[in-house]
């Protein structure tokens, strides 16, 4: 009788998804304990433990003024405008008609609003950017699941996507700034993973994830042609089958658009605009050609040095494929899927077929190369920061575009992906101590 219990339970830890549930569990632990760590270390007297309220956190503030029932932060008729105005003085607040308003898209203050019924104003901010950092963890593992990886290389690409990158940073603040990439990434990764998944109903939430994205990072949208690809080829191109789809991000545009009316009097402006930065310091706006140089400058050629000091590098923006070395892995397997594919054509002769990775291989890299140049153009590259905070915003499109180029890829070549992975680590942990918003 105990030998059958043995050989029971010794079969129940056999299957695939115990044992996956059991590693991501595990992961998740250890994980945890790193981010405490890192926590610990930043220091506890400038708000910076996990969970501490975060000074920057616009989005509590915005919160609690929907509590309020208004929008702007500061109304002009209020009494005491000056008094302030200058209270606020240090946050990003775009103004318009002597209003001050958030000059950030409004999904992120969502979540804040429901906490702000527990916490009041003094909202957890960085334990709920660390709580986006650990759900981007699990959905670019689960992910990488639906690709049918081990769960070695599994955990190895979600480590990519988080302690690898300079995600990794923003995930310890909730700082306006840091707090809304964090939701996007991991809203990004979400969508990504649900139209992977089998039940139709995760194709429709999807889409909505990807919607709700876009309300946090806008050059989010640039990723929506990949999942409109996906949902087409699992109805096999039977087009006018697929209009329910759209209702739900069209219906959170229609929010997004009737929010920025009421503010801003313009469907397309959530603020950016109206910083005093972009309306009245810098004579180009905020996208021109004439900022690339500058901005090439900073994220492609200003490299990091080791010194006798130690670690040297600019607080203002960094080589983005250096401080998010997922770049670099996406690039070595775009490379292996063109070598394969070109091997295989000529050994064979005859040529690939365009097959449903290989298309959505493309549509990401072509995607995350407009999204680079968007950033280039942009008069900001994000003030005080580790890396270029930036350009994380195509991290979790990296991560799926090396499952697309295939499977065997990170399979082959494992050991230098995981080194790669621990220099990432090593020089993230290195600038979390040190970048702290």
């Amino acid at each position: 009788m105990n030998n059958m219990k043995k050989n029971s339970f010794v079969a129940f830890l056999n299957k695939e998804k115990v044992r996956t549930a059991i590693v991501l569990i595990l992961s998740l632990i250890l994980l945890i304990a790193y981010y405490d760590h890192v926590f610990t270390k930043r220091g506890g007297d400038n708000g910076s433990l996990m969970f501490d309220h975060n000074t920057y956190d616009s989005y509590t503030l915005q919160a609690m003024k929907w509590r309020e029932g208004q929008i702007a932060i500061i109304e002009s008729d209020v009494e005491n405008y000056q008094e302030e105005v200058n209270k606020y003085a240090y946050l990003e607040l775009a103004i318009y008609e002597d209003n001050y308003y958030l000059s950030f898209p409004p999904v992120p203050a969502i979540p804040m609003f429901f906490l702000s019924f527990i916490f009041g104003s003094n909202t957890p901010s960085n334990f709920v950017s660390f709580m986006y950092g650990l759900g981007t963890f699990v959905f670019i593992f689960l992910l990488a699941k639906r690709f049918n990886l081990k769960n070695d290389s599994s955990l190895i690409l979600a480590m990519f996507v988080t302690v690898g990158s300079s995600l990794f940073n923003l995930t310890l603040s909730g700082s306006v700034w840091f707090m809304a990439q964090s939701l996007a990434m991991c809203l990004t990764a979400a969508a990504f993973y649900c139209v992977f998944s089998k039940p139709k109903w995760c194709w429709y939430l999807s889409m909505f994830l990807l919607a709700l994205a876009v309300g946090c990072r806008p050059f989010q949208v640039l990723y929506f042609p990949l999942l409109i690809y996906i949902i087409f080829k699992k109805h096999n191109f039977k087009i006018l089958r697929t209009w329910t789809y759209f209702i739900s991000p069209a219906v959170v545009a229609f929010c997004y658009m009737v929010y920025n009316y009421i503010r801003f009097d313009s469907i397309f402006e959530f603020g950016h605009n109206y910083l005093p930065e972009f309306a009245t310091q810098k004579e180009d706006g905020q996208f021109a050609l004439s900022y690339i140089k500058s901005n090439v400058d900073a994220l492609i050629k200003e490299m990091p040095k080791v010194t006798s000091n130690g670690l040297e590098y600019s607080k203002f923006g960094f080589c983005f494929y250096i401080s998010s070395v997922i770049f670099i892995l996406f690039a070595a397997a775009v490379v292996y899927r063109l070598v394969q594919d070109s091997y295989t054509a000529i050994r064979t002769n005859r040529k690939f077929d365009m097959d449903c990775d290989r298309i959505g291989a493309s549509i990401i890299l072509v995607a995350i190369a407009i999204h680079i140049f968007l950033v280039l153009l942009h008069g900001s590259q994000g003030a005080y920061q580790f890396g270029a905070r930036y350009m994380v915003d195509c991290v979790p499109a990296c991560a799926l575009g090396v499952l697309l180029c295939g499977r065997s890829f990170l399979e082959r070549f494992k050991i230098p992906a995981a080194m790669l992975c621990i220099f990432g680590i090593l020089l993230n942990y290195i600038g979390s101590l040190s970048v702290i918003v």
